[in-house]
């Protein structure tokens, strides 16, 4: 009799205590989502072309760097090369809103990827290289003086 009368007195506690609680309900409707904050990655470089790169994490994430567009009419050997140069490095990758030079100037996405700015594993950034190279032309609008522009 003992058990089934503090069974009860349990069970009358907690039938209580969720009525209390669903009274006081939060209107899940009106709960604003905010978007995760941009961190920062690192994985592997994939390059289809000068502008088609992943990174590997542990999954493939699209990416555009920042500030930059691909030079027009780059042969196809020098693309090639850039290719096989930075294909497979391990890059370490700040989304636009972590201290890029394209913070306030561009999208944090462009067309389903993610536009960040990359480094190679010694601390250069891959866009400066890939201008200095001559693959790439600086985007003034995005990046401001960052990185050189072509002349058209």
């Amino acid at each position: 009799m003992r058990k089934l009368w503090f069974f009860t007195f349990f069970a009358l506690f907690a039938t209580g205590f969720m009525v209390v609680i669903l009274r006081m309900g939060v209107d899940v409707r009106h709960i604003e989502v905010k978007p995760a904050a941009p961190k920062p990655m690192t994985g592997r470089l994939t390059v289809n072309s000068l502008d088609d790169m992943s990174l590997y994490t542990t999954y493939y994430t699209k990416i555009v760097l920042c500030g930059v567009e691909p030079r027009p009419m780059v042969s196809a050997r020098d693309a090639a090369t850039a290719v096989q140069t930075f294909q497979g490095n391990t890059l370490t990758c700040k989304p636009v809103g972590m201290g890029t030079p394209c913070d306030g100037r561009t999208a944090p996405k462009f067309n389903g990827a993610i536009v960040v700015q990359c480094f190679l594993p010694d601390g250069t950034d891959l866009a400066a290289k890939l201008v200095e190279i001559g693959l790439l032309c600086g985007l003034p609008a995005q990046a401001g003086g960052t990185y050189k522009a072509c002349a058209h």
